[in-house]
This record gives C-alpha cells, sequence and structure tokens, in this order.
C-alpha cells in the first residue's frame, strides 16, 4: 500500500505532490501509534492508603482473597471433617467445582459490565450482573437505582434487584451493630456470601438465593416466603426467627438428576417456620435446628403444615422438625422429635434409619414404612395410618403407642434390655415378630393379632382385652402379670411360658393344652 501511495505521488503535480506526501506521512504516522499502543498495558490506579483503610469490608466475588480473621474474633468451632458423610464430602466438592464453572462463564459483555460497575462504586465495589429485564414488570418492578444501592447498617432497599455473586465481610464483633431493615423483595441474589454480620428484620420474600453462603452469621426475624434456596450453606450460624415457608431447597445440579446440598453446619436456630417447605438433599450437622411448635395459632387451624424433607441426613444434632412428608431420612447420634402434620394431605415417613439416638415419632393418620432403629431410644405417638417393614433392635429404650394402627412385617429385638413397651388399640398386627426382648408392658385392647411370635422373651405386664388372636405363639417367655379377657385362645400357642400371675376373665382355650407353666389356666 505505501510503495503504491509514492508511485502515485510521482505522477502529480508539484502542488498535488506535496499534499499527498502530507496525507501519506499522517498514514505513517498512525499506523505506527497503532503499533505500538498493541503492545502496552494500561495501569489501573490502585486506592490510596486513605481509600483503603475507609473502604467497607464488601468484597466483590471476582477476588480469590478473604479477609483474615482477627485474632479476637469468636467464631462457634467447626465440626470435625471425619463426623461428615463421605456423600457430603463428595457433594461439597462438586458443588465448589460448579460454582467455579458458574463463574467462569461470565460472558465478555457482563465482565466489561462488572468492570464499569466497579468503577462507578469507586471504593465501595458491589457488582450487579447483567439480567433480562422481566416479562412481567408491574409485579416484579424495578430496582431503585442501577447499580443497587450498597449495604447499609440501617435501611437498605434491594427489591428486585441483581445482588448475585456478592460477597460481604464484616467484623468479628458483628453482634454489636446490626445491619437492620434490609428488604430484598423478589431480588436476585444467587450465590451471595455473608460473612461475619448481624442481619436483622429482613424481608427476603420471594427472592433467589441459590448456592448462597452464610458462615458466621446471626439473622433475626428473616422472611423468605416462596424464596429459592436450593444448595443454601449455613455454617457457625445462628437463626431466630426466620420464614422459610414455602421455600424451595431443591436446586438440581445441571447435567444431572442430583441437587445440591441444602446444609446447616454447627447452626443454633429456634422458631424457624418450615410450612409448605419443599427440600431435598438436605444436611443438618452438630447443630440445634428447632421448627416452630405451634406456626398455625394465629390462623386457628392447626396440623396444617403441609411440607416435604427427602434424603435428610441428622447428625450429632438436637432437632425438633415438623412435616407432612419424611422420604430417606438418616439420623445418627443426635436428639430429634419428628412431628408428622398435615391437613387434606398424605402423611408419609418412608426409608427411615435411626442410629444412636433418642428419637420421638408423634403423628396422626401416617403411612410410615421400612423403618429400622438400631441402638437408640424410641418413642412416640402414632394415631391411624400404617407401619410397614418396621426393624427395631438393641434399643436402650422404646415405647410406643399405637392407635388405630395397621402393622405390618415388625421385627423387634432389644437384646434382653428392659425397656418401655408397645401399646396397640383398636389396631391390627401382622406377621410381627418379638424376640430377645424385655418388655415392662405389652397391651393389645380390641385389636387383631395374626401370626405374631414372641420368643426368649420378658414381659412384666401383658395386658389384652377383647382382641381376636391368631396363629400367635408365645413361647419359651416369662410373663409377670397377664391380664386377659374375652379372649379365644385356641390357636395360641404358648409353649415353654412361665405365667406368674395374672387374671384371666372370659378367656376360651379350647382341647389343646396352652403349654405354659405357672398358673392354673395353663393347666
Amino acid at each position: 500500500m505505501l510503495i503504491s501511495c509514492v508511485k502515485l505521488v510521482t505522477e502529480l503535480t508539484s502542488a498535488d505532490k506535496l499534499g499527498m506526501i502530507v496525507a501519506v506521512a499522517v498514514v505513517i504516522i498512525f499506523v505506527g501509534l497503532g503499533v505500538g499502543m498493541s503492545n502496552v498495558t494500561p495501569d489501573t490506579p490502585r486506592p490510596s492508603m486513605e481509600q483503603q483503610a475507609m473502604a467497607p469490608k464488601i468484597i466483590e466475588s471476582s477476588s480469590k482473597e478473604k479477609i483474615p480473621k482477627e485474632s479476637s474474633m469468636e467464631l462457634k468451632v467447626k465440626s470435625d471433617d471425619k463426623k461428615l458423610p463421605t456423600k457430603l464430602h463428595k457433594i461439597s466438592k462438586d458443588l465448589k467445582d460448579k460454582k467455579m464453572k458458574l463463574k467462569s462463564k461470565l460472558s465478555p459483555e457482563i465482565k466489561e459490565r462488572v468492570k464499569a460497575t466497579t468503577d462507578s462504586w469507586e471504593i465501595k465495589k458491589i457488582i450487579p450482573l447483567e439480567s433480562p429485564i422481566p416479562i412481567t414488570e408491574e409485579y416484579f418492578k424495578k430496582c431503585i437505582s442501577e447499580p443497587p444501592p450498597s449495604l447499609k447498617n440501617d435501611g437498605t432497599d434491594w427489591d428486585h434487584c441483581n445482588i448475585s455473586y456478592l460477597e460481604f465481610y464484616g467484623r468479628s464483633d458483628y453482634e454489636s451493630e446490626p445491619h437492620s431493615d434490609i428488604s430484598m423483595i423478589n431480588s436476585d441474589a444467587k450465590q451471595i456470601v455473608f460473612y461475619n454480620y448481624y442481619l436483622k428484620d429482613v424481608n427476603g420474600v420471594s427472592s433467589d438465593l441459590t448456592l448462597s453462603e452464610f458462615t458466621n452469621v446471626k439473622i433475626e426475624d428473616a422472611n423468605f416466603n416462596h424464596a429459592e434456596i436450593g444448595g443454601i450453606h449455613f455454617s457457625n450460624s445462628d437463626l431466630d426467627d426466620v420464614n422459610f415457608s414455602n421455600t424451595d431447597c431443591n436446586e438440581i445440579i445441571p447435567g444431572t438428576s442430583d441437587y445440591y446440598p441444602c446444609i446447616f453446619e454447627n447452626v443454633e436456630s429456634m422458631n424457624i417456620n418450615l410450612e409448605y417447605a419443599n427440600w431435598k438433599n438436605v444436611y443438618i450437622l452438630d447443630s440445634n435446628f428447632h421448627t416452630m411448635y405451634d406456626s398455625w395459632k394465629d390462623s386457628g387451624t392447626p396440623y396444617q403444615a403441609a411440607n416435604s424433607f427427602s434424603d435428610v441426613t441428622i447428625s450429632n444434632s438436637d432437632v425438633i422438625m415438623h412435616a407432612s412428608n419424611y422420604n430417606n431420612f438418616h439420623i445418627a447420634d443426635s436428639e430429634v422429635e419428628l412431628g408428622v402434620y398435615g391437613r387434606d394431605v398424605e402423611k408419609v415417613i418412608q426409608n427411615l434409619n435411626i442410629e444412636n439416638s433418642l428419637v420421638e415419632i408423634n403423628s396422626a393418620f401416617m403411612e410410615a414404612s421400612e423403618i429400622e432403629i438400631n441402638n437408640s431410644s424410641f418413642s412416640g405417638s402414632i394415631n391411624g395410618g400404617s407401619w410397614n417393614d418396621v426393624t427395631i433392635n438393641n434399643n436402650n429404650s422404646f415405647f410406643i403407642w399405637f392407635g388405630y394402627v395397621e402393622i405390618n412385617n415388625m421385627m423387634i429385638s432389644t437384646g434382653g434390655t428392659e425397656v418401655g413397651g408397645l401399646n396397640l388399640a383398636g389396631g391390627t398386627m401382622n406377621n410381627v415378630t418379638i424376640e430377645d426382648s424385655n418388655f415392662s408392658s405389652l397391651v393389645a385392647n380390641f385389636s387383631e393379632m395374626n401370626n405374631v411370635t414372641i420368643e426368649d422373651s420378658q414381659i412384666s405386664t401383658f395386658r389384652t382385652h377383647h382382641t381376636e388372636m391368631n396363629d400367635v405363639q408365645i413361647i419359651n417367655s416369662t410373663i409377670g402379670y397377664a391380664d386377659f379377657t374375652n379372649l379365644d385362645l385356641s390357636t395360641t400357642d404358648l409353649s415353654g411360658t412361665e405365667i406368674i400371675d395374672g387374671i384371666f376373665t372370659g378367656v376360651t382355650t379350647g382341647d389343646t393344652p396352652l403349654g405354659c407353666t405357672g398358673h392354673p389356666i395353663c393347666d
């Protein structure tokens, strides 16, 4: 191109030649400047020392540096990693990898907007990301400003704002200075991080808190009704009067059929509202997690909490939970109370495994199946429904009252340890085996016992009134006191069983000897 320009100059007049030479020179200069600038890296000015000292503890999520913990910082002791299930370690790693992938997929346009926003905020560094404008703007409305306002001590309006991927780092004395009156209705707060903060009076109705993390945080009087909280992680935190009603904690990991874990680790919580919640893949570890006892009082219609929990691990924790559906629960080294309630919904417990724990279950009209209780203390009051495929082994204590419940395929063996008892009123026992057990009482009144075997056991008091007994065996056992009224024992085998004392009223024994010893009825 340059040779062509010189050739053209030689063919022009003197005046024209002078003009063309000037033009060519200008072109050469600009080409040279362009080549030189392409190899220069722009120098971004650093904030002054005064600016750094004034900077709030809010750091953009793209930074890998974390503010070091001060020596005076009081953090709760983290749980021993050895206590965490192997599955949790694996999923937590997948979660971390997935979050890195999510951040790495930011488009150049978003990155440019992040830079522009950072510049506009100067040292505040809150980085909202681009998001599509909602279709129904009248409902979603718009954020109060662009970029959104910064987090203030008293009064922050994040309604309808995009505050995703932000990380907030507070001081170690977070409890003395709460950030209160935070409104984030329908806000986009995915993967948001709070560390060392006291948040009070938070309105997060319909917000999206997917994959968000709260570490060493106290949250008091918060409303997350209808929020998306899949993959949420609370660690070393306090939750007091937090409303998780109608929340969905069921974010599917992309490309899989698994759910991100919702983790409560070393958490103190009181008065947690879980009405109509839907949570999957939940871990409650080394925590006190207490849901509301009477979250229905204001409406005057008790027992309407229709909510569902699936794939839940409770370890080394104290938990009080009310739900209508429990599916795939593993409870270990914990003290747990499960209330099974719900109005006009099916109430279900399925695949419940209890190890080394103290567990109480109270329910009305519940369908329970695949229950295994080992080395635990277990009690409860069950009114209506059925219990199917139940195994109870080596329990330290056991007492349960069944009212109008159908029991199918139950196996009880306490290992000779004296436990409380089993009380069946107006129900049915089908295919039940009790062996090597020591009951203080066994009661079956106005019920039906079919194919029931009690063997090598001790029963301090055995009371059964107006009960139909078919193919019942009570063999090689000891009954301290038998109270039998209006029974037909003609198909009952008492071989090798000693009845020490008792009262028998309206009892039919049939022609075949009962086979027991110690009481005149045996003769």
